[in-house]
């Protein structure tokens, strides 16, 4: 089932776990510490830190034991500790090209031609070869050879007629200033090189998270397109649909109008209109806010579904979420209606970052397959 694009996905948690340690596995001697260790976790993990090379049917159980800590019965949406383990293998340097191609590997497998990869920018490293505090001390490559290893990875993707971009991603746990200084330092490393950041969000947790109000400033003076998550839980509803609002009034000006999750606008009647009538598409994760019980009840999907609002279905991360893919998300949310998944794709290709020429290629094997 020919899926178009997926605009909703976070970089570390695009690729199901399964294919990651596997190709972990594969290329061991290259990317282990003192040809020892595959990866050191940090002081995060709630469990032993070092993992030999050896270790990697003993790290496939660590990513069971924390989907079932973080999800379900023991809700606690802390991706530290999972998060840890996989940043340690994906941001590392000589594992970054093989982790594209993984990335690649999973949108033939999920039948998409073009993703947009929520990535936080400046944290790609390597090893010094010397310790510290009883882990190898990290050298953090500039933002710019960061862009520059992704724009090279982009003639992979081209070769198989797949594309993607970035949105640079900051977090709602970090004050605006903050914020303000790593957007300024993803511009200067962008300088000059051919466009691969399109947009930029704030993500996190939104009920310990700041409110996206508290970044309104910073982010009007980005000079980047904005897509921005809201909308996503209902625990604390005054928050929630603040966030949306806010969402709204800093997107309204944009010829590609999107919000990051939404579920909630239909609670409220005068942003649900507001949603509709711009013409927004929400970036629905079916299968995360099933995990996260964010879904207020067994309605929710539905009354999302029949608010009005166009939108796309989306995995967020799958890594962190039972491997649950973008397969797995339409099956959730369109089941066997196929309507429902032709207006879907056509909506994540129309709402996409990308050329005119991608889309009008996109839209073209979308009309000879779902007519």
């Amino acid at each position: 089932m020919y899926k178009g694009a997926l605009l909703h996905v976070h970089f570390s948690g695009m690729v199901r776990s399964a294919v990651l340690l596997d190709a972990a596995w594969k290329i061991r001697d290259k990317i282990a510490f003192n040809n020892n260790m595959l990866f050191y976790v940090g002081k995060k993990c709630p469990y032993k830190a070092n993992f030999a090379a050896a270790d990697l049917e003993r790290c496939r159980e660590i990513v069971r034991e924390q989907w079932a800590a973080t999800g379900g019965d023991n809700l606690n949406e802390d991706f530290g500790p999972i998060g840890a383990l996989f940043y340690h293998l994906i941001k590392h340097v000589d594992f970054y090209p093989t982790y594209m191609q993984l990335i690649l590997f999973e949108m033939n497998e999920q039948i998409i031609d073009y993703v947009e990869l929520r990535l936080s920018l400046g944290k790609m490293f390597e090893y010094t070869g010397r310790m510290a505090r009883d882990e190898p001390e990290k050298n953090f490559l500039p933002i710019r050879a960061e862009l520059l290893t992704l724009i090279k990875c982009r003639e992979n993707f081209a070769a198989e007629d797949k594309y993607f971009n970035i949105i640079a991603q900051f977090s709602k746990a970090q004050a605006p200033h903050v914020v303000e200084r790593k957007l300024n330092l993803v511009r200067e490393g962008a300088r000059g090189l051919e466009k691969i950041v399109v947009a930029v969000d704030i993500v996190g947790d939104e009920i310990s998270g700041r409110p996206l109000a508290d970044f309104a400033a910073v982010l009007k003076a980005s000079g980047f397109a904005l897509v921005l998550h809201a909308g996503e839980q209902f625990r604390d509803f005054n928050k929630t649909l603040k966030n949306i609002a806010t969402a709204i009034e800093l997107t309204k000006h944009q010829e590609v109008r999107r919000i990051g999750h939404g579920l909630y606008y239909f609670a409220n009647e005068t942003l649900r209109k507001k949603i509709v009538d711009l013409g927004y598409v929400l970036e629905f994760c079916p299968e995360s806010l099933k995990m996260f019980k964010n879904l207020q009840s067994a309605d929710t999907i539905s009354q999302f579904m029949s608010g009005g609002a166009a939108y796309c279905i989306n995995s967020d991360d799958p890594n962190k979420i039972y491997d649950k893919d973008l397969n797995d998300n339409f099956n959730l949310a369109a089941a066997n209606n196929l309507n429902l998944v032709k207006t879907a794709v056509k909506n994540s290709i129309d709402a996409a970052f990308c050329g005119n020429e991608l889309k009008l290629k996109m839209l073209t094997k979308w009309s000879t397959i779902y007519g």
